[in-house]
């Protein structure tokens, strides 16, 4: 069974740094992505601004993996059994990112040379 009380934080606040980073990038590239794509052009200039903040999401999905590789114990299942909350939510975190990073490359891929407002076609 998980466990419930403080000894389940023991995890996440090992690896709350990459936490922090990893959300605070996600969330940059997400902010920047739909900034973006509001006026229906993503510009040059926004396309590398895309290309830099999708780097430094991937950086920090490596780093926060490469954390979490240094704080598994050597019993995997018991490992996962007691901090599997805790390891949903940096699964969950992981998959999310890498689906931003995903709409980050699309939009970086699809530049139109002009607007389109397809609800007035």
């Amino acid at each position: 069974k998980a466990v419930s009380t403080e000894s389940r934080h023991v995890l996440a606040k090992k690896l709350k740094k990459e936490l922090e980073q990893q959300v605070m990038s996600t969330l940059q590239l997400w902010e920047r992505c739909t900034l973006f794509i509001s006026d229906g052009v993503v510009t040059d200039e926004e396309v590398e601004s895309l290309a830099e903040s999708m780097a430094e999401c991937e950086r920090d999905l490596g780093a926060l993996s490469a954390a979490y590789r240094k704080q598994e114990e050597k019993e995997f299942y018991k490992h996962h059994e007691l901090y599997k909350y805790d390891i949903q939510f940096i699964f969950l975190l992981g998959s999310a990112s890498r689906i931003i990073i995903d709409h980050a490359q699309h939009l970086s891929q699809r530049r139109a040379e002009t607007p389109r407002w397809y609800f007035f076609e």
